[in-house]
């Protein structure tokens, strides 16, 4: 899940601003209304659309499943809440995954969760810094294009990314 931004609304404003003025030209056209009918749906939308600080999904619920057969086959362990829970707080899906297979690839002592612990705990942190920190035998770089690799083949597979 990751917290909407500026970046969101500034997007919602932009696309009822639109609307609102298509809505303007479909009234002067008919002969009814003006902008006055079409201001406070627009408000209205911008206010119910995603409230302050409310999470959105990183993932629906159709490709969370796949998702989840798909690490399932590379045997990897999800928590009882499966990628949606194992990925509550990532800024992308894409991290997240990456964070999954980094963790099996070298085998990190208590799984996955102490590598999402620094992931979320240090934002500026990589997958190959989580790399070094828990498996200081292994090449970094090696591991985090690995791991990268394996996520985007798993996110190509069901359908989240081209």
């Amino acid at each position: 899940m990751r917290l909407v931004d500026k970046r969101i609304f500034s997007l919602a404003a932009i696309s009822l601003a639109v609307i609102a003025g298509s809505a303007r030209a479909s009234d002067s056209a008919e002969g009814k209304g003006t902008a006055a009918t079409a201001a406070p749906v627009a408000a209205a939308a911008i206010q119910t659309a995603v409230p302050i600080g409310q999470a959105l999904p990183l993932i629906d619920p159709r490709s969370a499943a796949a998702l989840n057969r798909s690490l399932a086959a590379d045997r990897i362990t999800l928590p009882a809440g499966g990628v949606e829970e194992a990925c509550a707080g990532f800024p992308t899906l894409f991290r997240c995954v990456a964070a999954l297979h980094l963790a099996q690839n070298v085998k990190v002592g208590g799984g996955f969760a102490p590598v999402r612990e620094m992931l979320l705990y240090d934002n500026q942190a990589s997958i190959a810094d989580a790399a070094r920190a828990f498996a200081p035998d292994v090449d970094p770089l090696a591991a985090e294009k690995t791991a990268q690799g394996q996520a985007m083949r798993d996110l190509r597979k069901i359908g989240v990314v081209r």
